[in-house]
């Protein structure tokens, strides 16, 4: 890996930094120091901002684009598109490369219904409860950790999703998923 490339690229709206910057921190524990782009510690003062965004997108293995209660600046929605076309037109790789990783986590205050209809259609991180140091966050970290490297769950691994959301990926259902709203069509046949 050149020493410019990242694991991943931070997308957020510039209003949201003190919760991105505690993800940041986050991640870094466990990626490492210059891993995660993230503009407010990559960025030097008398940069051009723009091209220094293009370089380390093109040069990040995955991104997250977080979304908070302030909805997409304009710098993050253009973040966001152009993210989304990189991840569209490496999806479908035939070369044996890695593809690119796009996720979306969802930030204290945000509103699931109000990400962008390419964004719904993707699993998740759910960190709408904080950023702590508790361990549901902690599993969460190492989720969205292992999604970076694009490596896939640990077995046993329960699959933690927004209340509402039906997607459950490949994790197989279970007895406690019984009472899930989202089971429909096996109802017991009479004869």
């Amino acid at each position: 890996m050149p020493a410019s490339t990242y694991d991943v690229f931070l997308s957020h709206n510039s209003r949201d930094k003190p919760i991105v910057r505690q993800l940041k921190t986050r991640l870094e524990d466990q990626l490492g120091a210059g891993r995660v782009f993230y503009d407010e510690s990559a960025l030097q003062p008398g940069d051009i901002i723009p091209p220094q965004l293009d370089i380390a997108m093109r040069n990040s293995l995955s991104s997250i684009v977080c979304f908070g209660p302030h909805g997409d600046g304009p710098w993050h929605e253009e973040e966001m598109w152009v993210l989304l076309m990189k991840s569209v037109e490496l999806s479908h790789r035939t070369d044996g490369k890695e593809d690119f990783r796009l996720i979306p986590v969802l930030l204290p205050g945000s509103d699931p219904e109000q990400l962008p209809l390419q964004f719904r259609t993707r699993l998740w991180v759910d960190f709408r409860n904080g950023v702590n140091d508790d361990e549901p966050t902690s599993l969460l970290i190492s989720r969205l950790v292992r999604a970076i490297r694009g490596q896939p769950g640990e077995v046993g691994e329960t699959i933690l999703l927004a209340d509402d959301n039906p997607y459950r990926g490949l994790s197989p259902f279970t007895e406690v998923d019984g009472d899930y709203a989202v089971f429909f069509g096996r109802e017991h046949e009479c004869g």
